[in-house]
This record gives C-alpha cells, structure tokens and sequence, in this order.
C-alpha cells in the first residue's frame, strides 16, 4: 500500500514507481480519486473520442496511463516498443503519442524524428516522457509537442494531452 512518504506528497503528485509493483488498478484509482476527485467514469466517451497511443517499455507505466486516460474518455491503445509503434502508426491514425525516451531498439528520440518526416504520420501530437528535466531540450529538438518528466503528475498529465490535442486540432484546422 502507500508508505508515509507517499501521504506526504503534495496533493496532486502522485508517486506511481513508489509503489506500483505491488498495487492494483482499483488502489491506483483511488490515489487519483483522493488527490483530484473523479477523474471520469470508464465507458463513458467524449463526444469525438481522441485515441492516444502510450508508448513505454515499462508494462505498469503503460498501464497506469491507460486505466488513467480512458477514465476521461480516450481511446487509448499501447506499444511496448518503437517498432511496435511504428507498426501501430501504420495501421490506424493516432491523435496523440505519450512516448518515452529510453526503450530498446528504436528509441523515443529516433521514433520521434521518423514520424515527423512520415506525411502519414506528421501531424500527430507528440509528447515525450522521461525521468527528469535534462531530456527536454533533446525531445524538443527530436520533434516533440510537449516533454512529461516521470514520476508523472496527474494533473500534468491531463493538461498536457488536453492542450496538445487542441493544438493540433487547429493546427489540422479542426477545434
């Protein structure tokens, strides 16, 4: 469960690596709903639903981020690599990446600059997500719309996607 490092967070920074491994979906949740309220009933969609692809080697990091992001309404699918993105990308349109740096073979960085040359592919948001703040300047570089740092912040994470999605919808001339 959590420790007492975790209670003494500030509200609205929620430590998921402190305690992941050995927490559920439903105890995940419940941080959420103690440090921001309802987030958004699962099922329940928004009126054009935006579909978000997570890619993160970490299996518990794509999880979280999807149990999260389909509580308010996305479609969210998830790539445990950069080719599987990759392949992804191809086969169905994406509103959004939330991509880590650091994976094994194709890296964020090196996916990133792929599908900023792809014209299939060019005009989906791209947010980075990394351990710290040293690797914004190289995601931005590599093409990215936004930079996350881990561990993630829920609010910053809703912000994040909300104001990337609405940038790109006027940037495809759509609201």
């Amino acid at each position: 469960m959590l420790n007492e490092q975790d209670k003494r967070n500030t509200p609205g920074k929620i430590h998921f690596t402190c305690y992941w491994a050995t927490a559920s979906v439903p105890i995940i949740l419940w941080c959420i709903h103690q440090s921001f309220g309802d987030v958004g009933t699962p099922g329940v969609r928004q009126s054009v639903e935006k579909r978000i692809l997570v890619v993160d080697d970490e299996p518990n990091i794509r999880r979280m981020l999807r149990v999260v992001l389909a509580a308010r309404g996305y479609d969210v699918r998830e790539a445990s690599s950069g080719e599987q993105a990759l392949e992804a990308m191809h086969s169905e349109k994406c509103d959004l990446l939330l991509l880590d740096i650091n994976m094994p073979g194709i890296t964020g960085i090196e996916l990133s600059r792929q599908l900023r040359t792809d014209s299939d592919n060019s005009d989906v948001a791209i947010v980075m997500m990394s351990t710290g703040e040293q690797h914004r300047a190289r995601s931005l570089d590599a093409g990215a719309d936004d930079y996350l740092s881990k561990p993630f912040d829920v609010a910053r994470i809703f912000a994040c996607v909300e104001a990337n999605l609405k940038a790109r919808g006027r940037k495809n001339g759509a609201d």
